[in-house]
């Protein structure tokens, strides 16, 4: 009988021992709590009371004029109106210009000849397509397909797009 009442100190002893960490713990864990809520508070501080619109916004839509200030310290240039604007003629130039015009839609391999997709249309090399219509019509011409690249030509100059 003198037995079981010093088991049940020892259950209790171990029990206290064994929860005695997580009453330290719970104050560390309260510490860095508070920590993070204070962080996500100030980070969030702007959205719960933003500042007050100004009476007057500017329009966004209105051409900036010659020195205006747009974004920070950068001014934006502005052309007299009327001007035209300045263009590289050469066919370098244009072609890398039209290259961002290429929507190339995929690869098409058909009995071990390459075909590609170029703005809805099943090309392959050697074949030209019209990029441009309003000043001038210009076709460029699929110089070269590879898998994962496409060369294009617009007369003396190339152009290696890889997709």
């Amino acid at each position: 009988m003198k037995l079981r009442p010093v088991l049940l100190l020892l259950l209790g002893a171990a029990l206290l021992l064994a929860t005695a960490p997580l009453c330290v713990g719970s104050t560390a864990t309260a510490a860095r709590s508070q920590r993070i809520r204070a962080q996500i508070d100030a980070l969030l501080a702007v959205r719960r009371k933003p500042p007050p619109l100004p009476v007057d916004p500017p329009n966004p839509f209105a051409a900036a004029s010659a020195g205006t200030v747009v974004a920070g310290d950068r001014v934006a240039p502005s052309l007299p109106a009327g001007a035209p604007i300045a263009e590289s003629r050469s066919n370098a130039a244009i072609l890398a210009r039209l290259a961002s015009r290429v929507r190339i839609g995929g690869l098409i391999r058909i009995n071990d000849q390459h075909q590609i997709v170029i703005n809805d249309s099943p090309l392959r090399e050697g074949d030209s397509f019209v990029v441009e219509r309003e000043p001038r019509i210009i076709q460029v011409q699929v110089a070269r397909i590879a898998p994962g690249q496409l060369t294009l030509r617009l007369e003396d100059a190339e152009l290696t797009l890889r997709f």
